[in-house]
Parts: structure tokens; sequence; C-alpha cells
């Protein structure tokens, strides 16, 4: 049996007061919530539908304070809005540019991402093996996500979570966060027609930081060591797996958000 998937729950009636090392004071209606506890000594309490998964109770923390507003893709904590990991790569010149590339052909290219990553998180959340889509355009890239899955090597742990760095100033969503071959990992899904493996690693080790901040008892509990890959699902139903392993890639990162802060 692995040592994921296993949701616990605490319900408690009232208001809860939550002290943050910023003073920011916040209080909270709830019925229903879910308990972690922050790497730094402080406790957060986070809305129910956040799982701890993991067979020792350990997870990531959920910064109920971070919101995402997914028209826009703008995030904010507290209302301030923070910029993004591809925000800060886009700036510094470091991710793909699609400036030659008609608006229409973009618009659809992230509607069918968004609708596969929409049918990863529900598969990675509820177990949903169906991986059912109206888009048949997406549904082609999902037969190569059928293909990965079916292989049994990756458990999901959490999926589509998004976490910030209060100190460096950024946010990101991170895709999946699993086991996989008994070692913790990151896995970013891509469905571009290339891709883009400087990026990737960037992408993955700005994200793999962010858990460090929200998940480091997990990465403990993992002895330490986590991997960073992409999953690049194609619309022919091909599947391809890229493995960040560049110790540079989170120097090189922050550099861009040195970049981007000007």
């Amino acid at each position: 049996m692995h040592k994921a998937i296993v949701q616990r729950e605490c319900t408690i009636a009232g208001t809860m007061n939550v002290q943050y090392p910023d003073n920011h004071n916040v209080q909270p209606d709830c019925t229903s919530w879910l308990y972690y506890r922050y790497t730094k000594g402080w406790q957060v309490w986070v809305t129910k539908g956040m799982y701890i998964v993991d067979t020792k109770g350990i997870g990531i923390t959920v910064p109920f304070e971070l919101s995402f507003e997914k028209r826009n893709h703008v995030y904010r904590v507290f209302n301030e809005e923070i910029p993004s990991v591809t925000t800060v790569m886009k700036a510094a010149g470091t991710y793909s540019s699609y400036a030659d590339i008609p608006s229409h052909i973009l618009e659809r290219a992230a509607d069918i991402g968004n609708e596969v990553h929409r049918v990863v998180e529900k598969w990675a959340k509820e177990g949903d093996w169906a991986l059912e889509t109206d888009d048949s355009s997406a549904a082609a890239y999902l037969v190569g996500f059928k293909d990965f899955i079916r292989m049994g090597v990756f458990t999901p742990l959490h999926s589509e979570i998004q976490l910030y760095d209060p100190d460096l100033w950024y946010a990101g969503t991170i895709d999946l966060v699993g086991e996989m071959n008994d070692r913790l990992c990151i896995i970013d899904v891509k469905t571009t027609n290339k891709l883009n493996e400087s990026a990737i690693g960037l992408q993955t080790a700005a994200y793999e930081n962010l858990i460090g901040l929200w998940g480091a008892d997990l990465i403990e509990f993992y002895g330490g060591v986590m991997d960073r890959f992409a999953l690049h699902l194609t619309k022919t139903g091909k599947w391809s797996f890229y493995r960040a392993d560049d110790p540079t890639d989170w120097g090189f990162f922050k550099q861009a958000l040195e970049l981007y802060n000007g």
C-alpha cells in the first residue's frame, strides 16, 4: 500500500483567530475546516476541500490568503497582487514567446490546456479514471495521459495546488505532486507543441522552493529529496517525460525574479 491518499478532517464551530508573523490578523467564519501546521511554527486553518494526504498526517500547507483569478491569471495575497512563476519568466525572457501566433489560436490552445488540466485534477482528487471531456481536441491529449497513468508508477498526493513565497514574492500553481518509485516528485503537465526544456527547469525549481516552504515535513518524510518532471502530452495521443535535474535551475529563476523586480 502506498503512503498516500488519506484524508483527515476536523469540524469546529464558530470563528478562529489566525495570527501571522507580519501582523495580518483574520477571523474566518467556518463550520468545517482542515488543519495544517506551517513549518515556521505558526498555525493556519484552511477551508474544507484541501486534504492531508499522507498516512502520518503530513502534507502541504495550503495558504488560504492566496487567491487566483483564472481568467486574467492573477494571484493575490490578501488582495495584493503577486507575480506568477510564468509572469516572472516571461518578463525575464526565459519563457517561450508566442508573439507571432494569432490570438485566436493562442486562445484555443489555452482552452484545450485548461480542459486537460481540469480532467487531470479530477483524476488526481477523485480517482476518476474515465477522464471524460466534451472537448474532442482535449480528448486527444488525454489519450496520452491515460497511457501514462495506466503504468501505475505515479500516485497523486496533491493537484493544482497554489502556493507562494512571502519573502521572494511570487506564486504558482503546481499541477501534480506525488509519489513515483517511492520518491516525492513534481509533475508539470504540458500541452504545448514543443517542450521548452530550459523553461521547465526554472519553472519546476520555483515550484520546488514553494513546496519546501509549505511542505517541508512532506519532503523530509521522503528523505529530503524531490524530483522534478514535465509530462508532455500531444494532440496525437503520445506522451513523453522530461526530467529537470540541473542544480543551477533555482539560481537562474532567482536571477529572473531579480530582473522582473528591476
